[in-house]
C-alpha cells in the first residue's frame, strides 16, 4: 500500500480544510481503509469522517499542523505519510482605484482597478461607489454586469464637479480593503 495526499494553500482560522488521501493506491487494486491522525499542532482538532479519503477539520487558531495518514488493504498497512498544514491570519486584499480621472459631463469615463491584488488568495468582488447618488457598480467572480470580471468599468456623470470614487475589493476570505480616486467632471 502507498499513501499520498494533496493539500490546498492559503489557509486561515475558521476556514474548513480538507485533507486528501486520494493519491493513495494498492498495487493489487484492493479497497483501502484510511487512518488519519493529528501529529502536531497548537490544538487538537477533530477530523470529521475519520476513516475516509478526505476528512475535514476547521482550525480555530493560527499555527503549523501536521497530520499523518496510514492506509490498509486489510492485509498490509502502509508506513505513515505526513502532510503539513500552515494556518495563518488572512491578509486583506490591496485595493487600487487607479489614477485620478477627468472628463466632461455626459461623457463616459473609464475606471480600472486591475492593479488590485490579494497576496494570500483571490479577489472575488470589486465595488465602485461613484461619490454621488448613482448606484454602486459591483462585479463578482460569478456575476459581472459588463460580462468580464476584471474590475474595470465605465461611468458617466451628468453634473459637473469633483467626486471621490471609492473602490472596495473583497477577497475569498471575505476581507475587504478600499482605495479612492478623484474625479473632475467639467461642464
Amino acid at each position: 500500500c502507498a499513501s499520498g495526499y494533496n493539500i490546498e494553500n492559503n489557509l486561515h482560522p475558521g476556514q474548513k480544510i480538507t485533507l486528501d488521501g486520494s493519491l493513495s493506491s494498492d498495487p493489487e487494486g484492493k479497497a483501502l481503509q484510511y487512518l488519519w491522525r493529528q501529529l502536531t499542532g497548537p490544538s487538537v482538532v477533530t477530523l470529521s469522517s475519520n476513516g475516509v479519503v478526505k476528512p475535514e477539520f476547521t482550525p480555530s487558531v493560527i499555527g503549523d499542523y501536521s497530520f499523518g495518514l496510514e492506509v490498509s488493504d486489510g492485509v498490509k498497512t502502509s508506513t505513515e505519510d505526513s502532510v503539513n498544514v500552515y494556518v495563518r491570519n488572512n491578509l486583506a486584499p490591496v485595493a487600487n482605484a487607479g489614477n485620478d480621472v477627468s472628463g466632461s459631463v455626459g461623457n463616459s469615463l473609464f475606471f480600472d482597478s486591475s492593479a488590485s491584488y490579494d497576496k494570500d488568495g483571490n479577489i472575488v468582488s470589486c465595488s465602485w461607489n461613484w461619490g454621488n447618488s448613482d448606484p454602486t457598480y459591483t462585479e463578482t467572480n460569478t456575476n459581472a454586469p459588463d460580462g468580464t470580471f476584471d474590475c474595470k468599468t465605465n461611468h458617466t456623470y451628468f453634473s459637473s464637479g469633483f467626486y471621490t470614487v471609492t473602490l472596495t475589493t473583497t477577497d475569498n476570505d471575505n476581507a475587504t480593503n478600499q482605495d479612492t480616486s478623484l474625479v473632475q467632471v467639467n461642464p
